[in-house]
């Protein structure tokens, strides 16, 4: 599959069509995917939309089947107001940690074709690192971004990746 300048419902949308799904709800993503060519499932082409879309965003949409329609909507959407308590729960358990995938510094690097050098754009988080020490996310771009576009990425990324695992 080959696509242009999509977002992910646009994606999801576009496969539905092709494979005769029905689609629910599907929320714009706002992020337009540039030039992708994908060789894999329908599940995985979607899954690699939903982490572009993630990185570019710091927003985490979630597909999932409502009833036979293919839906696709915001996290923050999906949101319940409901109090879990000590009357509510039975039993549950709380951790939190900073040993997997959380990181205080955000270090994107792209090998520039034209000049022949790795352009290196590095966002940190000086109070994170402050009281976690330096935690590094390290990624090699396939194509060439503007450095406004590499900015609003590593921020992305920041938000997502600089808090506690819980």
């Amino acid at each position: 599959l080959s696509y242009e300048n999509k977002t992910y419902g646009e994606l999801l949308s576009m496969l539905a069509a092709d494979y005769r799904l029905s689609c629910g709800s599907i929320a714009d993503t706002k992020y337009k995917i540039p030039q992708r060519i994908e060789e894999a499932t329908l599940f995985d082409m979607l899954g690699s939309a939903s982490d572009l879309t993630l990185m570019n965003t710091g927003k985490l949409y979630i597909l999932y089947d409502e009833f036979g329609k293919l839906t696709l909507k915001a996290c923050e959407d999906l949101l319940l107001p409901i109090l879990i308590d000590e009357d509510t729960a039975q039993s549950f358990r709380y951790t939190s940690t900073i040993d997997s995938d959380v990181y205080t510094r955000i270090k994107l690097a792209y090998d520039n074709g034209e000049t022949g050098e790795r352009e290196v754009h590095v966002l940190n988080d000086e109070a994170g690192q402050g009281k976690w020490g330096t935690l590094q996310y390290y990624a090699k771009l396939d194509s060439a971004l503007s450095p406004a576009d590499i900015q609003t990425k590593a921020q992305a990324l920041l938000k997502y990746y600089n808090v506690k695992q819980r």
